[in-house]
């Protein structure tokens, strides 16, 4: 009989993710400060899974690592413009390449992403983690993986950012937000691109300003 490799995810893997996690939802707040042994006592494991975590996650960019403690990394106003001019011109590139691979299987796909976005309304964390999934879906259809892993990591970086500012304020609407969604979706299948990608700046610099203007103690 042909043996099968069982891949199992192991403790320190979990930790990594679970640690990430609390970053980017914001459990774990910009420019917090924690120690290594408050965080292996919240996980129940030991400090080594919980180093080894962070070693990797400082090289990400998340956090700054000390021996016995460890700060969450607090972007400045400037490193925030800077990574959304950036998006601007990623997610544009990964719009115009993904227009070229349009196909009704794909638009199904986004469809159904919206779709559970709208049941999910009344619930902001779970409408965000939809939200991420379709936009990182519609950039994938770019069929470039290099470009797709870039992406990922600098939305990374500034979600626990929009998750904050989420979270405090009263002008966020994911009513509108996923009316822009729609009018993407419809752009798309129509392989509008240039009205897509101005649509696409335009989403991510009203966040990025909303961001900035927002009185929040991590900026």
């Amino acid at each position: 009989m042909e043996k099968q490799l069982i891949q199992v995810s192991t403790i320190g893997e979990e930790v990594y993710h679970q640690l990430k996690q609390r970053i980017i939802t914001g459990k774990l707040k910009p420019g917090q400060r924690v120690t290594v042994r408050d965080l292996a006592q919240s996980m129940g494991v030991s400090t080594m899974p919980i180093r080894e975590s962070l070693r990797k996650l400082e090289v990400e960019g998340f956090i700054h690592y000390q021996r016995r403690s460890v700060s969450v990394t607090h972007l400045s106003a400037k490193e925030v413009t800077e990574i959304f001019e950036i998006r601007k011109q990623l997610e544009s590139m990964a719009i115009r390449w993904s227009i070229c691979n349009v196909n009704k299987e794909r638009e199904t796909q986004l469809l159904t992403i919206l779709e559970q976005m709208d049941e999910q309304l009344t619930n902001e964390q779970a409408w965000e983690r939809l939200n991420k999934s379709f936009h990182l879906t519609l950039y994938s259809y770019a069929d470039a993986k290099p470009l797709q892993d870039i992406l990922t990591q600098i939305w990374h970086r500034v979600e626990p950012y929009m998750h904050l500012y989420a979270l405090t304020t009263k002008d966020y609407s994911l009513v509108k937000a996923q009316q822009d969604h729609y009018q993407m979706l419809y752009l798309w299948q129509q392989k509008e691109s240039d009205r897509l990608v101005a649509l696409i700046k335009e989403h991510l610099e009203k966040t990025c300003q909303d961001i900035l203007l927002s009185q929040c103690n991590w900026l």
